[in-house]
């Protein structure tokens, strides 16, 4: 515990976590970026084993939470965008839906939050 929030150590680095932004990473924060991570991941890992190419991948997370009482995560939506790759719209609702099968932090969350998604291609 510290002074305005809690830090933790991995070996890789120290983390602060705060409900202040000036002091750290507020708990949505990393929640979102946790699941973004893992939904990252496994599309990466799905479009691999699909074969299509693409040169990276950017996933903005937008955050829902309620208005009412306890202002709890209501809703996650996410925007990717493949850069540099032939895939098609069709081909890419496919790995999307493979992946909100196959990626274990959105079936955690699957049934008490709101999901969406939307996409652009780059063809560059």
């Amino acid at each position: 515990m510290t002074e305005h929030g809690f830090s933790t150590r991995f070996t890789y680095g120290e983390l602060e976590v705060s409900g202040d932004e000036d002091y750290g990473f507020r708990p949505f924060q990393l929640f979102a970026a946790a699941v973004s991570a893992c939904v990252g991941g496994v599309l990466r890992l799905i479009l691999i084993k699909m074969k299509l190419s693409f040169e990276d991948i950017t996933i903005d997370v937008d955050v829902t939470r309620s208005k009412s009482g306890v202002s709890k995560i209501v809703g996650l939506h996410f925007h990717f965008e493949v850069k540099n790759s032939d895939i098609t719209d069709q081909q890419f609702k496919k790995a999307i839906s493979t992946c909100k099968k196959n990626c274990s932090m959105l079936q955690s969350i699957n049934e008490s939050i709101s999901i969406t998604e939307t996409f652009t291609i780059s063809r560059e």
